[in-house]
């Protein structure tokens, strides 16, 4: 990466022998021939440049691109600017990153402004008439309310979000009686209680990631709405720095954010297949001491779903 400062506004090179074939520029400045007068410009590369001090001549990942009070262009590593230039260099050198800093954050915005009716548009497929992103928000949401699905549900919900097991097991008292003998004889709990449970599976649930709640599909989707609401009305040449830093670190995940939202919505949808969701009604009708009215509430939300 090479951050310049122009007449014509910042920009950013590809090439380094964009730097170097500048007629201003020399490579090699003798110790004490020249004064420093002022920072264009900053480096960062994979392939290592020397550093034009003739008393380093290192070859450094980062610097800056100097100009002379002679007005000749060069490059110093940022460590040998500070031994040589001392204080002098220290203050230029931050005062340019702070600009540096400033510029980019207005860059990110802009591309961002460019990309909003795409990443609108994004948004706006998860949104349609019927089984839509809100649809499965709501029903997820649904599953652990006991007033929709009943007490026993709900629970079960709420148990497999907090412990994301996906293995769906019910326990019952009704065991053979040599097993019975061998679970006494070898767990202390139950000899103790006088009672002894086996624990029957299910089936495996799938998708239950969806229950956490940093994935509830109806939050990500309005925080994404409102940054780009936010990214929309910034004007960037009127926000303070700290407004800018703050929009730009959330302009640069909006991609990022739209395509996790797209995946999870899917993901979602798989979840709430009756199938998927049929495992607790089969392991409430083999529960003990679970009410009819528990089993029917669920029964009916499964038929409305």
């Amino acid at each position: 990466m090479i951050f310049l400062k122009t007449e014509n506004g910042p920009i950013k090179l590809d090439k380094w022998d964009e730097v170097t074939s500048k007629p201003s520029f020399v490579s090699k400045i003798p110790k004490g021939e020249h004064q420093l007068d002022k920072i264009i410009g900053y480096y960062e590369v994979k392939d290592k440049v020397h550093c034009s001090l003739s008393t380093c001549n290192q070859p450094h990942n980062k610097g800056y691109i100097v100009v002379t009070t002679e007005n000749i262009e060069s490059i110093i590593g940022n460590s040998c600017g500070k031994n040589i230039f001392g204080v002098e260099f220290e203050s230029l050198a931050s005062d340019f990153d702070k600009f540096r800093a400033h510029e980019e954050r207005k860059a990110i915005i802009l591309q961002g402004k460019k990309s909003l009716p795409i990443w609108r548009e994004s948004l706006e497929l998860l949104r349609f008439k019927g089984r839509d992103i809100l649809w499965a928000a709501i029903n997820i949401e649904r599953l652990c309310n006991a007033n929709y699905v009943g007490r026993t549900a709900a629970n079960e919900f709420r148990n497999i979000a907090k412990n994301q097991n996906p293995d769906i097991t019910y326990d019952t008292t009704n065991i053979d009686k040599k097993l019975k003998a061998l679970l006494f004889e070898f767990n202390k709990n139950f000899r103790d209680s006088g009672e002894a449970f086996q624990s029957i599976s299910v089936g495996k649930m799938q998708y239950i990631h969806v229950l956490l709640p940093e994935n509830n599909l109806k939050n990500l989707h309005s925080s994404i709405y409102e940054d780009l609401k936010l990214l929309d009305g910034v004007l960037v040449d009127e926000a303070s720095s700290p407004l800018l830093l703050e929009i730009s670190i959330r302009t640069n995940t909006i991609k990022t954010r739209i395509n996790e939202l797209s995946q999870l919505f899917k993901d979602a949808k798989q979840f709430l297949q009756r199938k998927n969701l049929n495992l607790i009604n089969e392991k409430l009708k083999k529960m003990e001491n679970v009410t009819s009215e528990d089993k029917e509430s669920y029964s009916a939300f499964l038929n409305i779903l």
